[in-house]
This record gives structure tokens, C-alpha cells and sequence, in this order.
């Protein structure tokens, strides 16, 4: 066994919780539809929440990616290059900051009387 083979289930268990963040996320947004409050604060602080938590861990996924490959993802060309997934991860935290959001909803949870 190689010895990435170690990250490679680290990187399953994040993207297990990928699938369960989005997954919960439409169950949320299905109910609010069905309800008729698509433009609850609820279902909006639910909507940042879920921008943060997957542009998280998606960049948890491709430095773990990047670790499995090693060098060769490192470099800009060939077959195992990590040059744009790495680009791209760093992007959906930074493009519209996660900070934002965070302050966000931060203001709106110490209202609420529900998580």
C-alpha cells in the first residue's frame, strides 16, 4: 500500500461530508420552497453557511488531493497537475469572503432564537 494511501481516506471522509452538507442544504431549501419561505432568514443563513462550509472543504480536498500526488501535482503541466483545482479551491473562499458571510450571519444568529 502506497503511503498517501492514508490521505486518500482522509480525503473520502471529507468529501462524505461534502455530500452530506449539500444534501442536507436541498432538504432545507425544499422545505422552505414547499412552505412558501424561500426568502426566510433561515433558509439565507443556511444558504451562506453552505457557501462557507464547502469552500472549505473543498480546499481541504485539493490540498489533501495535492498531498496524495506529491510533487508531480505541483507542477503547472502533466496528467496529475493540481494547478487549477488548487487555483479554483482558493477562489470560492477569497472571491466572495467567507469572512463576509461568517459576520453575517453572526449578526443574525445572536437574534435568533433557533440554530
Amino acid at each position: 500500500m502506497p503511503p498517501s494511501a492514508l490521505r486518500l481516506a482522509e480525503l473520502a471522509i471529507r468529501l462524505t461530508e461534502a455530500r452530506g452538507t449539500l444534501t442536507g442544504a436541498l432538504w432545507s431549501y425544499e422545505q422552505a420552497e414547499a412552505g412558501g419561505e424561500l426568502n426566510s432568514i433561515r433558509l439565507v443563513t443556511e444558504a451562506r453557511t453552505l457557501k462557507v462550509a464547502t469552500s472549505t472543504l473543498a480546499l481541504q480536498v485539493a490540498t489533501d488531493a495535492l498531498s496524495i500526488c506529491g510533487i508531480t501535482g505541483y507542477r503547472r503541466t502533466g496528467p496529475a497537475s493540481m494547478d487549477r483545482l488548487l487555483r479554483d479551491a482558493h477562489g470560492s473562499v477569497v472571491m466572495v469572503s467567507n469572512d463576509r458571510y461568517l459576520h453575517a450571519n453572526a449578526s443574525i444568529l445572536t437574534v435568533r432564537k433557533d440554530l
